[in-house]
């Protein structure tokens, strides 16, 4: 296995065991087993799980910001551009990849408070990223305040996370999350995905406006 593939294997089976088992109770020995190498090949890649964990954030980060930017330069119209907000912040399942990186993230969010520093860091500069855009939507097209535009983007930015975990990753029980991705599709494939959108849209747009 060269060098590459090896610390995408590494990766891909990070991910697949804090999926079944949670992030606290996946050790690099236990990613070493399932991918078969020895547990020294782990730090050639990645000094720490943390490491391996923020590389995922990272991946999160950075498809995050390039459709956020892209949004920015194509938007014609307010409405427009809040929907397509509302569409990439509550769609992740273009891919299985992205929906792997979603479920690790969701992992780490319940269990913040044990997180280390430099792994919380990331996933506040995540949510900061989510909040930093929709203000610049709002400057692009409003005459808003300063102050009007950064309350607005901290209410839909929060509001728009606060709705995703409710509506894709909880079970019915309250606090409980989905972590499995066959869960996660059966429970999306129940939704109308673009009455969601249409409808977050709108309430955003009326509170904008």
């Amino acid at each position: 296995m060269k060098g590459s593939g090896k610390k995408e294997k590494i990766l891909a089976s990070a991910k697949k065991l804090i999926l079944e088992k949670g992030f606290v109770r996946t050790s690099v020995e236990d990613i070493t087993n399932y991918v078969g190498i020895a547990k020294g090949s782990f730090y050639t890649y990645y000094s720490s799980k943390d490491e391996l964990l923020g590389s995922i954030i990272k991946e999160v980060l950075e498809l995050r910001r390039e459709k956020l930017e892209n949004l920015l330069k194509t938007a014609k119209t307010l409405d427009e551009g809040i929907y397509e907000y509302v569409k990439i912040r509550l769609l992740f399942m273009e891919s299985e990849r992205n929906l792997e990186n979603t479920l690790v993230i969701v992992n780490l969010q319940r269990n913040i408070e044990i997180l280390s520093d430099c792994v919380k860091d990331l996933l506040v500069e995540l949510e900061w990223l989510n909040k930093e855009k929709f203000m610049e939507l709002l400057r692009k097209f409003t005459d808003l305040s300063e102050d009007k535009i950064n309350r607005y983007a901290i209410f839909v930015s929060g509001g728009v996370r606060a709705f995703r975990m409710e509506k894709f990753f909880y079970r019915d029980k309250k606090d409980f999350f989905l972590t499995k991705e066959h869960e996660v599709i059966e429970k999306v494939k129940k939704i109308d995905l673009e009455e969601e959108l249409r409808g977050i849209a709108f309430i955003i747009n009326n509170l904008v406006k």
